[in-house]
């Protein structure tokens, strides 16, 4: 019954570097149980309503923000409303953000626009340049001579600056069509960011009774300690509170 929960599973991001691995260990609280779907281990916790939740993969870089994949189904009789706001984490006794949709929406849209600018001042600083069209020349030269005093021998250098026009309309058009496509570029991966959570990320919804809703929720970067962590899960639904334990440990020792 939990196909559903896991085809939202989608490819995360994956960020290198020397950020330590972390692994999420599931810790299964009294009344809860441990299942697995596809390699995946979930904990779920039953009362008049049905939680169950899972890492979004079985590790983390200590510089990502870590994801887990969140099911819910309203037992209740009446409908009921279910997001983000019904959800809490606390890690060693410090509350960590959740972002909600619309937190991520607009991270996406602040990103799109400063690589966009980035792009449109580099292009313009390039264009000044470019527009001056000059090109510097330097050379060398020896000559010999001869003459009713006799003969001899000269050298010397040469430099100078010439307007090219030509030259200058083509790097000008060169570096408009980059600085174009690096914001078109940003412009596409904003779109495809934008489309992953939409399709992805837990959202707003009234449930009704004896129906499913779910999606994953993006924690903020945790503040890790280097041994372990203690990592809690609090899923506030119509009165009733479930909490899912989990401890991160550092896998690279």
């Amino acid at each position: 019954m939990f196909r559903l929960l896991f085809a939202l599973i989608v490819a995360g991001f994956c960020i290198n570097g020397c950020a330590q691995t972390m692994k999420i260990k599931a810790n299964p609280t009294a009344g809860q149980r441990s299942i697995y779907e596809n390699g995946k281990e979930l904990l779920v916790s039953q009362k008049k309503s049905l939680l169950a939740v899972a890492p979004l993969t079985g590790a983390t870089k200590s510089n990502q923000r870590p994801k887990f994949i969140i099911s819910y189904f309203n037992g209740a009789s009446i409908p009921l409303n279910f997001s983000t706001e019904n959800i809490a984490a606390v890690l060693n006794g410090l509350q960590i953000k959740i972002f909600t949709f619309e937190e991520l929406a607009e991270e996406i849209e602040r990103n799109r626009r400063s690589q966009a600018l980035t792009a449109a001042l580099v292009g313009a600083s390039q264009m000044i340049n470019a527009s001056s069209g000059m090109q510097y020349h330097s050379g060398s030269y020896n000559t010999s001579y001869y003459g009713s005093g006799g003969a001899g021998y000269g050298y010397g250098t040469y430099s100078g600056t010439t307007y090219d026009s030509t030259a200058a309309a083509q790097a000008q058009a060169v570096i408009q069509a980059q600085t174009m496509s690096n914001i078109n570029n940003a412009n596409a991966t904003a779109s495809n960011a934008l489309s992953d959570i939409e399709r992805t990320i837990l959202k707003k919804q009234t449930v009704m009774p004896q129906n499913w809703h779910g999606g994953y929720v993006a924690l903020q970067r945790l503040p890790l300690r280097e041994s372990e962590n203690k990592l809690t899960i609090v899923i506030k639904v119509d009165d009733e509170n479930h909490v899912f334990e989990y401890e991160i440990v550092n896998a690279d020792r």
